[in-house]
């Protein structure tokens, strides 16, 4: 990961720290950190690290993640935001269970859900990719960084123009959680 391609991104919620390696990015997630929202029940959750920068139009963006260790619930993946109310993740994430997960939760009007897929292999490693085409948006997961599997399709009820988009790191649990971003890149 070359530093100049991060020159344009920025933090939102800065992690407790990140450490630049020769194989990426790592980033150590502050515990009780997450992004999830439902207004209907006053639950706000808008903690989590978003590694992010403005995007308008078309485009596509890939993040390979390693993850360094599994504690349940720790998540690590791709993010696409409007603002607080209006966003969408996919992730990786080890459930109570010890299995890994590809996650999705889309976030419309403060209204989060989510879906998940039980993946079939234990790597730590996932590639995950977001797409914009016009006011479509598309997410992706990999287990090679070369075949992916498409997840959703789904629009963002408010119209934008610019979102950001990036990489996210989270910790729901009372634990931190450390994961290297290896690669991030638009196309």
């Amino acid at each position: 990961m070359l530093l100049q391609q991060l020159r344009d991104f920025e933090w939102l919620n800065e992690p407790q720290a990140v450490f630049f390696l020769d194989s990426g990015m790592k980033v150590v997630a502050n515990p009780e950190t997450n992004f999830w929202q439902n207004k209907k029940i006053s639950l706000s959750r808008d903690s989590g690290h978003f590694f992010h920068t403005p995007k308008q139009g078309d485009f596509s963006l890939t993040v390979n993640w390693t993850l360094i260790a599994r504690p349940t619930k720790a998540q690590c993946g791709i993010m696409l935001r409007i603002d607080k109310e209006n966003w969408a993740k996919c992730y990786s994430m080890w459930d109570d269970d010890g299995k890994n997960k590809v996650c999705l939760s889309v976030t419309n009007l403060g209204l989060s859900d989510i879906s998940e897929i039980q993946l079939d292999y234990e790597d730590t490693n996932i590639w995950l990719r977001a797409a914009r085409k016009s006011d479509v948006f598309e997410f992706s997961y990999s287990k090679d960084g070369d075949n992916y599997v498409p997840l959703r399709k789904f629009p963002f009820i408010k119209d934008t123009e610019k979102i950001n988009a990036g990489a996210y790191i989270c910790s729901p649990n009372k634990t931190e959680f450390e994961a290297v971003l290896s690669y991030i890149e638009f196309a």
